[in-house]
């Protein structure tokens, strides 16, 4: 009975420790061409495709000042090794397009519980930047236009994207074909002229692409120019430059009635009626502050611009302004520090939905410091639709080194073409706050 006991007992024991261990880790050595080491190159894990499993990319490390990192806590499986630095040229985006095909397997079981790699990146890729589908008729920017990228050899590890102020990478010493679509207008190139669409860029060469896309049906040709451009990313990852919004804002709207108990519900029908993006910072103790009596508003027929300053006239309380890409951000005209304000080192998320980029935004290290500085604590859900329905995958976010939390959240709205996001406070000592976006 003893020896029973003895050995259920040491059963007992072991066990937790045998179910421990389930992970493994990869050790990994990023260098260029040349064999030099890559420090600050970002290294992901990527499981090999599991039929009917959804697979998620683990979290990335960054490689230290001698292009080594180490990635702990991975389960048993089987990995695509994928690192890159886009800072420098190399893309980190682990997609085919970039030759994720090429990368180290690794895979790590019981028996082999650790792996140690050498990744050698790729020459540095070329760009274009930026991409532009405009409609041959009005000049007018198409927001709605699809940008498709193949490599020529290898046509199904396609890239897609929108159209964007962004550089988009492109492996270099490769044709690539480049194909640019929109709703109800014909495709660039077309059928017949395929080989316009090819392109071919050395490592860190760069260009523009402008496309005009002739309406279906009409006896225009789609047509595209490439010219030379500059790399973004060589200098500094930037916030793309203000976008012209003067056509947004001398757009025709018609007669303009509501009453309402504050300035967010008349902006948000504007937002929704003529497609302008807007972000709204309201006065704490609510979407619209405290008022005595509802806000009334009779706009005769005129511009968006009209409509903007009959809004901030009902409540003198704020102001509006252009901001980043167009969008018009409306504010109290007495400044009060918030959270819009926060300044964020590095913010660069990549291949997300609109939930996902403000989650990552509200957890870097500067708003998180933030809120525990002011006592301040989130309340309500990030965006207004449902979670089940986060919108449109994000390709890739890259600000400015010290973009404020405001700033982002006007790239964030651009880029899913988006109507509004609105950010408030309230409670006691204002200890709450509330950010929800809208598409």
């Amino acid at each position: 009975m003893r020896t029973v006991f003895a050995c259920l007992l040491v059963a007992a024991c072991i066990s937790p420790l045998i179910r421990a261990q389930t992970f493994g880790e990869v050790a990994c050595t990023v260098v260029d061409g040349k064999g030099v080491p890559v420090p600050r190159a970002r290294v992901r894990v990527v499981p090999m495709p599991t039929p009917g499993v959804i697979n998620k990319i683990i979290r990335y490390c960054e490689t230290d000042d001698h292009g080594q990192c180490t990635i702990a806590s991975v389960p048993w499986g089987e990995y695509k090794i994928f690192a890159g630095k886009d800072a420098e040229g190399y893309p980190d985006f682990p997609s085919p397009f970039y030759g994720l095909n090429a990368c180290p397997i690794v895979k790590l079981q019981p028996a082999s519980a650790t792996a140690s790699v050498a990744i050698h990146l790729p020459p540095k890729a070329g760009a274009i930047e930026p991409i532009a589908a405009i409609d041959a008729k009005t000049g007018e920017v198409l927001r709605s236009a699809a940008i498709k990228l193949r490599p020529v050899l290898d046509p199904a590890d396609y890239l897609q994207t929108s159209t964007t102020s962004y550089p988009v990478m492109v492996p270099s010493n490769a044709d690539v074909s480049v194909e640019v679509t929109a709703p109800g207008y014909e495709s660039w190139p077309s059928e017949d002229r395929q080989k316009e669409g090819q392109i071919r860029l050395r490592p860190e060469q760069a260009v523009e692409l402008d496309v005009m896309l002739a309406r279906e049906g009409s006896d225009a040709r789609s047509l595209g120019t490439f010219r030379p451009g500059v790399l973004a990313w060589r200098n500094s990852t930037a916030t793309p430059p203000p976008t012209p919004g003067s056509k947004i804002l001398s757009s025709a709207t018609e007669s303009f009635s509501v009453t309402a108990p504050d300035v967010s519900v008349p902006l948000l029908d504007l937002a929704k009626r003529y497609h302008v993006p807007i972000g709204f910072a309201a006065l704490p103790r609510g979407p619209g502050g405290i008022r005595s009596e509802n806000l009334r508003i009779d706009a005769k027929a005129g511009t968006v611009r009209d409509l903007l300053n009959a809004i901030v006239q009902a409540d003198p309380a704020y102001t509006w302004q252009e901001a980043e890409l167009g969008v018009i951000d409306v504010f109290p005209k007495a400044h009060i520090d918030s959270l819009l304000d926060v300044v964020v080192r590095k913010y660069s998320p990549t291949n997300v939905h609109r939930t996902e980029a403000i989650n990552d935004l509200l957890e870097t290290p500067e708003v998180q410091r933030w809120m525990q500085q002011n006592g301040v604590t989130r309340r309500e859900q990030v965006n207004t639709t449902s979670q089940s329905s986060p919108g449109e995958i994000i390709y890739r976010i890259t600000m400015r080194e010290g973009s404020s939390v405001r700033s982002i959240l006007n790239c964030i709205l651009y880029l899913i073409g988006g109507r509004y996001w609105m950010y408030y406070q309230w409670g006691d000592h204002n200890r709450y706050f509330a950010l929800t976006m809208s598409e």
